[in-house]
């Protein structure tokens, strides 16, 4: 059985961001990581009666603490939130026809606790893409 649409944007965007996927991020990974995780999406029907899908695609990214290059946490987890913007949103935003944007939605920093060496970027992107009404294996 082929991938759903749904299946081909998500493998397309942790291709994109160079990911892993649903892969739990921790001080023992090999960092700096990226996890990519699926949920949930909303599906409205289009005037065009093609089903159109916002999926929210959140992204982990974890690093080790820099401080050679980064005065604080802050300039490390902003320059770690811009390179995941640049990544997910700039170059083929359409994810070579799957899909109909790429936006970046929100984000959180957690900030290490003492003791701890890792710093982590949380941010969420919407992926609309569209399938034909019954078949979610074809684009709309």
């Amino acid at each position: 059985m082929p991938d759903t649409i749904r299946e081909q944007v998500i493998q397309a965007f942790v291709t994109k961001i160079s990911a892993a996927r649903c892969l739990k991020l921790d001080g023992d990974s090999d960092l700096p990581a990226k996890s990519v995780w699926d949920n949930r999406e909303e599906v409205s029907i289009t005037k065009y009666g093609t089903n159109e899908s916002t999926l929210p695609l959140p992204v982990e990214y974890l690093a080790k603490v820099d401080k050679a290059t980064y005065p604080n946490h802050s300039v490390q987890a902003n320059a770690m939130l811009g390179e995941l913007i640049q990544a997910a949103t700039s170059g083929d935003n359409k994810l070579g026809g799957l899909c109909r944007s790429i936006t970046y939605l929100e984000s959180e920093f957690i900030y290490p606790e003492d003791g701890a060496n890792e710093i982590e970027v949380y941010a969420v992107f919407n992926i609309v893409y569209q399938f034909a009404i019954g078949d979610p294996f074809t684009v709309a």
